[in-house]
């Protein structure tokens, strides 16, 4: 249900080709502004296109007095008309353009979570284009397709463009939870939702457990109830299994969960998802991801419209197509969990490196120098010692770009040795922006600031966009319990120290585990849902690495990059002095989109 349009005010009327707009289902034009979709209503003051699903949207016609067949692009104008612009109570993954005629004002909204997109531009002749695709944008005359070098860079670091960035100059996206409102003399952004992790509520850890089983279960069968018969995406974690233990007790569940796998031991959870589907009676259909699904890397990179480097796009794809093959119209996932309730390892050492804040440098650096020595590089980033060595690493850095390093692909002092000196100084950091997001942060838990990050940029535009993108590509509807926003903030409002301290991480979701899964998920180290790219380079796409390093000159067509660092990163990692794997894959993704500008 994508939408796009424009508006201007007082400038030459910019005009979309007529058959690109009355294709779609809903074609709406009148003074300054035109505006097309696949869910478009209109009252006499105000147009409103839609995109994605309100999760809420009938119990709202009940609280509105509303027929319960109302829209969800009718009922957000009713709420506009009623309150200006508060979309406090809207819940689910959406975006949505509100052009308001009679103030001669436009207002581009994406959801909390950032679980949709919505793109904007303003072209020379001053007129405001707008869409849900960033493809959509670039077929528009007048549209500037100038990289970014600084979009490139945070590409680099972190693969993907954080919003509300994209990889061309001139488009913005719309921030999670934000709203642009866009008159005759302005551009303004406003934050309509933030995580808020104050105030704490006052609460034991066993009421706690009790409080979010109850939420999640409301959180399942509510996504049941807007996806009747969906099924479940298991792995061998405990959130997707709690979704799937929640979700076998009700009839609106379609019965089959689907995993995928690798041979490589490190990577696979088959067996543990097998346990878990075993337990509660559920159809368990699993695959074995086999190299040759990287050839769905360019219908990727072409749907997303810019440069994508989550690896685990292509298991996760692998087994929405897989759902879809067995019959599935829709599928739950447990996507979410680590954010809301603390399960990552960068948060565990956020939080030791805060309860040790005493220790002074001339012992914290000796010793992390010490560990790293002996150490050394690790040939994959699932090895043994990895984390150990990651977490020496980081304990030497500031914290902010300490944390950064569990997520950086590229470091700086890495981006500096690839990089032509041309573009060295043309961009700043994106390590700034995250200075900057976390002084307007309401949250003083030295921990929490880190986490809150996350919520506004990890989960957003490479989690949440994974899974948006491999859901569009399978032709599935997908969701998500854990990100139904009253378990989201009633999660982040929990006392740290039940979410996550220096000893247990995601300690609320352990307790309802402990009591509904197989001990065997509950004994497991975290593994995430990644791909053996590192082995893989080595092996059988050993040839697309080598292609890689040879063709530089010809994929990188604006000359950003050092053909003899590229290839000096391909020949460290196929003779194993050096993981490269990652950084690689992140290189390939940028080459595959490139080549299809």
């Amino acid at each position: 249900m994508s939408f796009y349009g424009y508006f201007h005010l007082g400038h030459p009327a910019f005009e979309f080709s007529e058959p690109s707009m009355t294709a779609v289902a809903n074609f709406l034009h009148g003074d300054g502004w035109s505006l097309a979709g696949d869910s478009v209503s209109s009252t006499e003051s105000a147009v409103c296109a839609f995109h994605g699903g309100l999760s809420n949207r009938r119990d709202l016609c009940e609280t509105f007095g509303l027929p319960p067949e109302t829209t969800a692009p009718e009922l957000i104008l009713y709420i506009y008309n009623q309150k200006d612009a508060d979309f406090q109570h809207l819940r689910g993954a959406f975006s949505f353009a509100i052009l308001d005629k009679s103030r001669r004002k436009l207002l581009l909204v994406r959801d909390q979570l950032g679980r949709e997109l919505i793109f904007h531009a303003a072209l020379p002749n001053g007129t405001h284009v707008f869409s849900t695709s960033l493809n959509d944008l670039r077929r528009l005359p007048g549209f500037s397709p100038q990289i970014s070098l600084k979009a490139l860079f945070d590409y680099l670091s972190l693969g993907y463009v954080p919003s509300p960035h994209t990889i061309f100059r001139c488009v913005s996206k719309v921030s999670p939870g934000h709203c642009v409102a866009i008159t005759e003399n302005a551009c303004e952004d406003t934050a309509w939702w933030k995580p808020r992790f104050i105030p704490k509520q006052k609460i034991n850890y066993h009421d706690a457990v009790a409080e979010a089983w109850r939420l999640l279960d409301i959180a399942v069968k509510r996504c049941l109830d807007n996806h009747p018969r969906a099924d479940i995406l298991l792995s061998g974690g405990i959130d997707s299994n709690l979704v799937m233990a929640l979700a076998s007790t009700s009839d609106g569940f379609g019965g089959h969960a689907f995993t995928v796998g690798f041979d490589d031991p490190k990577y696979d959870e088959r067996s543990l998802a097998a346990i878990s589907a075993k337990k509660f009676n559920v159809a368990h259909e699993l695959m074995q991801v086999m190299p040759n699904a990287w050839n769905e890397l360019s219908a990727a990179q072409r749907l997303n419209g810019e440069p994508f480097g989550d690896s685990s796009l292509i298991p996760t794809l692998c087994a929405m197509r897989l759902a879809k093959q067995h019959g599935a119209a829709a599928i739950l996932t447990g996507s979410g969990g680590d954010e809301i309730f603390g399960g990552y390892r960068r948060y565990q050492a956020m939080a030791v490196r805060h309860a040790w804040r005493w220790l002074p440098n001339f012992i914290i650096k000796p010793a992390t120098s010490l560990i790293l020595k002996i150490l050394g590089e690790p040939e994959d980033a699932r090895a043994r010692f990895a984390t150990l060595s990651r977490f020496a690493a980081f304990w030497r850095q500031a914290p902010l770009p300490g944390y950064a390093a569990f997520q950086e692909v590229f470091s700086e002092d890495l981006k500096q040795t690839i990089c032509q000196d041309w573009t060295k100084n043309a961009a700043t950091p994106y390590l700034n922006d995250w200075a900057e997001m976390i002084t307007k942060m309401d949250v003083d838990d030295f921990v929490e600031q880190f986490n809150a990050l996350d919520m506004v940029s990890y989960l957003p535009d490479d989690g949440c966009r994974k899974e948006a993108l491999a859901a569009e590509m399978a032709g599935l509807a997908g969701d998500c319990p854990v990100m139904d926003m009253d378990l989201v903030e009633f999660g982040l409002s929990l006392p740290r120290k039940l979410r996550v301290t220096s000893r247990q991480r995601k300690r609320v979701f352990h307790g309802i585990a402990s009591y509904l899964l197989p001990p065997e998920l509950l004994k497991q180290t975290k593994r995430g849902f990644g791909m053996p790219v590192s082995s893989w380079f080595r092996t059988e796409c050993k040839d697309k690495l080598l292609d890689l390093a040879s063709s530089v000159k010809s994929w990188d067509r604006y000359g950003w990059f050092k053909p003899e660092a590229i290839e000096q990163l391909c020949n460290d990692h196929l003779g194993g002095r050096r993981d490269n794997g990652a950084r690689l894959w992140i290189l390939l993704c940028l080459k595959t989109w490139l080549e299809q500008l």
